[in-house]
């Protein structure tokens, strides 16, 4: 008796339940039509992801990505683990429309006194642009470091302290609430 069994990785696999009349000859011909129904489900895999493929060139030039619905208000409480899942400081993020500008912060406490703050200001409309981005650092009330980027003024600043004393650095750069926003963006490149 042959079964075939097809599972939904797409894989086939093939076993021979032994019996006493499973010949040789049997065997052989449930081989040959094993090796037939893989090299076929290998066509149909082959030409499916082609034809898929084809599709996402056709159809790329077609659909644009847009901003469909502009983002409102959200509130969450995200936690900061590390690679194996360990809680590392405790999160709140909100987002909110004020001005016709999304605000978003996201902030991260940490059992050992330290605060992580990033602000970010972002435009939705004609077309989604970040306008203001800040990251905030402090440990015990005291600023560590801070960095700032105004994208309409074209700035940016660093300030960290080393040995109780400030220091200004020339560049910056976006953190996360940047993804977050553009996540319902259009991907196309700007000029």
């Amino acid at each position: 008796m042959v079964d075939l069994h097809h599972h939904f990785s797409g894989e086939v696999t093939f076993s021979l339940r032994k019996s006493g009349l499973a010949t040789r000859a049997r065997r052989d011909r449930c081989y040959y039509v094993w090796r037939y129904l893989v090299a076929m489900l290998a066509k149909i895999k082959r030409a499916f992801s082609l034809s898929i493929l084809a599709f996402g060139f056709v159809a790329a030039p077609v659909f644009a990505i847009e901003v469909t619905e502009p983002a409102g208000a959200a509130h969450g409480f995200p936690g900061l683990c590390d690679i194996n899942g360990k809680k590392l400081a405790d999160g709140e993020f909100r987002q909110w429309v004020e001005d016709k500008r999304l605000h978003i912060v996201i902030t991260y406490k940490f059992p050992d006194g330290q605060v992580f703050e990033e602000n970010a200001l972002f435009r939705q409309h004609p077309e989604l642009a970040q306008e203001k981005w800040s990251w905030r650092e402090t440990k015990n009330g005291k600023l560590s470091r801070e960095f700032t980027a105004d994208f309409l003024a074209k700035t940016a600043t660093a300030l960290t302290h080393e040995n109780n004393t400030p220091k200004r650095w020339p560049r910056s750069a976006a953190g996360y609430a940047s993804r977050n926003a553009k996540a319902s963006c259009d991907l196309r490149p700007q000029c």
